[in-house]
């Protein structure tokens, strides 16, 4: 889906589901008032009693957004300066697609 967002007289088009992600993977799971349920539990991840794993915190981003409806169509992993970046590809879900996690 494309939003189309019209500032002064400049028209601009926007991917939806990529802002869509940006918002689920930025919101802290149960900060946000009006849906509890949106976001990640970064805290969780980042809490002291818990040894953070590469693998898991990829496989929990993967869930959610799966969760959310949002098709993942392929992951990039860049490793540099000993951190571990994911680049997502992503792609509108159809109403008639069967996701699977």
């Amino acid at each position: 889906m494309i939003d189309i967002e019209r500032i002064d007289a400049d028209i601009t088009l926007k991917d939806t589901v990529v802002y869509r992600a940006y918002n689920i993977l930025n919101a802290q799971l149960g900060s946000l008032f009006f849906s509890t349920g949106l976001g990640i539990d970064l805290n969780f991840f980042l809490g002291q009693n818990f040894t953070i794993q590469t693998e898991v915190f990829f496989n929990y981003i993967q869930q959610v957004l799966v969760d959310n409806r949002i098709t993942i169509s392929d992951v990039k992993t860049v490793i540099q300066d000993f951190r571990t970046k994911f680049e997502f590809q992503l792609k509108e879900s159809n109403s008639n697609q069967l996701i699977g996690g």
